[in-house]
């Protein structure tokens, strides 16, 4: 497969300069021809130095005087024909008829060569017959590389969507407080529930990789993925059960039978929109996220249904709205004796987008100190890693850091709830998130009315400000 290479670097460099198509029987003299999407005819007595067809097939009566490719489609070679280098076809058959001639390597994958007896080419012969790779091969080159999800013309994968319907109505029936639960997120709050999803599709492999340096964690690993892979199929069902219910006319009673109808109607839409190029594919992106975040945020919301929220008059502080910056002295301080509560703490105003600023700059330049000073290293990603340690270590003993400390800032969870280490830990690293999306996570807080960040609202904390009157810690 001397020139193979050249071949493909051609289809790539034609795909990306947007060059037309050729015709289906184009006859051509010379040059290099890729053609994409539809069927190719080289004639009798024409020639070219290069040829390659994705994602149709090609019949070749003329002479290719370099490589032949074609991916995701079948070839014919007929008795006129030649092909003086690699004749390569992937994902369909090829047919030589007798006469035809191939100098180079004959290669077929996911495909069968039926050629006349005494036939071979001047080089190799390559076949991996047309098992799994005839299902799969196609598949990809019409499906994946195309953008789109399911390929119609592929005979096997009705069946495939066909079992997945099914499956589908019947998690719906098995799982309906879970899939209730995550179709009320999608209707509450559905761009929360999305930046859920895509902030646990961006940490799933951080904490996998923190999970693997250890023995124990490494055991954890497979659970992990086993729970995110449940996530998406549940959070799927409510998708479509979702994309449903807002087609279909209200029920006067929501019944079963209204249910399954809803997943039906959604599973459909949904498959016809995954049959399009390019939109298949945003389309399985986007709902692959949102229904893992439809599952994550069921999730939290069904462990704090486990340790309900009590009065705010003998306990903690609930859904209690925060009090204006002017109503500070509402919020009478603790006994000296005494530190505050977390309850107290969720009481208390949310502090402004300077102050947490001038809070993170002021750790930063600690950070920085150390890393650069008393560590000496010179590895920038060590340094993010030792930044996000830090800020988590603090949270979980102190709810705060040292730039908190000097501007009077503590983390606190919305509910009341004293701030446990894991809310420390899954704030820390969604604010990974926060930041690589150009920093939108942390701006949020601009325009978001109780000034919570992308990672507080995936952690269900927030900032608040202490008076002057009260302890620091």
């Amino acid at each position: 497969m001397r020139r193979f290479g050249s071949c493909l670097t051609a289809l790539f460099l034609t795909a990306g300069a947007g060059s037309a198509p050729q015709p289906a029987s184009a006859q051509e003299t010379g040059g290099e021809v890729v053609q994409f999407g539809s069927d190719y005819t080289l004639a009798a007595g024409q020639s070219v130095d290069e040829l390659v067809v994705f994602g149709a097939s090609a019949t070749i009566r003329g002479e290719v005087d370099g490589d032949a490719v074609v991916i995701g489609g079948s070839a014919e070679l007929a008795g006129t024909g030649s092909v003086e280098g690699d004749f390569v076809v992937i994902g369909g058959g090829a047919t030589i008829a007798s006469g035809a001639s191939v100098d180079g390597d004959l290669v077929v994958i996911g495909g069968t060569v039926e050629a006349p007896a005494g036939f071979a080419p001047g080089g190799e012969l390559v076949s991996m017959g047309a098992g799994p790779a005839a299902a799969v091969v196609p598949f990809v080159t019409r499906g994946l590389l195309a953008g789109r999800v399911i390929v119609p013309d592929l005979s096997w994968m009705w069946v495939a969507i066909a079992v997945l319907l099914a499956v589908f109505l019947a998690l719906n029936f098995a799982f309906d407080r879970p899939v209730r639960a995550c179709v009320e997120g999608f209707t509450a709050r559905p761009l929360t529930t999305f930046l859920v999803g895509l902030a646990v599709v961006v940490l799933a492999g951080p904490v996998t990789v923190l999970l693997a340096i250890s023995i124990l964690g490494l055991v954890a690993v497979p659970f992990l993925w086993a729970a995110l892979a449940a996530a998406v199929v549940i959070g799927g069902v409510a998708v479509s059960r979702w994309l449903g219910e807002k087609i279909l006319p209200a029920p006067a009673t929501e019944s079963r039978g209204h249910q399954a109808l809803a997943v039906l109607v959604g599973f459909t839409l949904t498959s016809l929109a995954l049959m399009v190029p390019i939109l298949g594919g945003v389309t399985f992106a986007t709902l692959g996220v949102l229904a893992l975040g439809g599952a994550s945020t069921a999730v939290a919301r069904g462990l704090r249904q486990e340790h309900p929220v009590p009065d705010p008059a003998s306990g903690p502080a609930g859904d209690a709205p925060p009090l204006p910056a002017e109503h500070e002295a509402e919020v009478p301080p603790p006994p000296a004796s005494e530190a505050p509560s977390a309850a107290d703490l969720a009481l208390l105003p949310r502090a402004t987008f300077l102050a947490r600023t001038g809070a993170f700059l002021l750790d930063l330049v600690l950070v920085s100190l150390i890393f650069f000073g008393l560590l000496d290293l010179d590895s920038g990603q060590w340094f993010f890693a030792l930044l996000i340690v830090y800020h988590i270590g603090l949270w979980s003993w102190k709810g705060t850091t040292v730039g908190g400390v000097i501007a009077r800032l503590r983390v606190v969870r919305t509910d009341g709830y004293p701030l446990a280490a894991t809310d420390a830990l899954v704030r820390g690293l969604s604010s990974i998130f926060s930041a690589v999306v150009l920093g939108i996570g942390f701006f949020w807080i601009l325009k978001e009315p109780e000034r919570e960040s992308w990672h507080d609202k995936i952690a269900g904390t927030c900032v608040v400000s202490v008076p002057k009157s009260w302890p620091r810690t």
